[in-house]
């Protein structure tokens, strides 16, 4: 239970990752509204984490996912658009191998990590990930971008790239921790809330999330049919 009475809910994503965007903006009005406090923790997209781990991926898991984002953003009532540049360097369009330089990811984990030891990680996820999945254009890697969207979630670029810059050594490690975090919670994928314990793996997840903390059940519960109606 957070300070203020709300429930505590852990936020394991991966700022690759529009689903993580997805299930941020879901939980931006509960956490508006005093409902829910989360505890944002990033972790490093799976193809990082997990090296090999998309090697055997089939040849539609790419454009069916891409069609799948494009199209949850539609269901959800999201503007989007698909990473311009990508946050992953990637071999090619097809080939989810990584390549070795990583530069523009390892420097916007670097800044998330100071959001948070600012205690503003959730804030400073959501601005960032508007600008990257939300419509605003190609581009999100620009310092003017990033400055905008840390300065929406009350910080100031430079202090945060100051303070990554300080505790470049310890990324590795922390990133490693969370990982572990979030195995023990009892589960691997991203976006994943954790509450109490219990693990809501995926964006479609929040509304049982919510049904267990008692917010918004019937709206999250599904209109069974009695057998006498069916």
């Amino acid at each position: 239970m957070h300070a203020d009475g709300a429930p505590q809910v852990e936020l394991y994503a991966s700022l690759a990752s529009a689903y993580c965007y997805f299930a941020i903006e879901r939980a931006s009005p509960f956490v508006a509204a005093g409902e829910i406090a989360i505890d944002l923790v990033p972790v490093l997209p799976m193809a990082l984490r997990r090296p090999g781990f998309y090697d055997d991926a089939p040849a539609q898991e790419a454009p069916y996912l891409l069609r799948d984002m494009r199209r949850t953003a539609a269901f959800l009532g999201l503007t989007y658009v698909d990473a311009n540049p990508p946050v992953i360097a990637f071999a090619s369009e097809t080939d989810w191998r990584p390549t070795p330089d990583q530069r523009r990811l390892e420097r916007l984990y670097g800044l998330m990590l100071a959001a948070s030891d600012q205690g503003a990680g959730f804030a400073f996820a959501r601005e960032v990930m508007r600008e990257i999945w939300g419509g605003r254009g190609a581009g999100w890697d620009r310092d003017e971008r990033l400055d905008a969207a840390a300065r929406r979630a009350g910080l100031e670029l430079a202090q945060l790239a100051q303070a990554a810059a300080t505790t470049e050594a310890e990324r590795a490690d922390r990133l490693s921790d969370n990982d572990a975090r979030l195995s023990a919670a009892g589960h691997w994928g991203t976006p994943c809330f954790v509450n109490d314990g219990e693990p809501f793996f995926g964006q479609d997840r929040f509304d049982q999330l919510l049904w267990r903390l008692g917010l918004g059940a019937q709206a999250a519960r599904p209109a069974l049919l009695t057998r006498s109606e069916r």
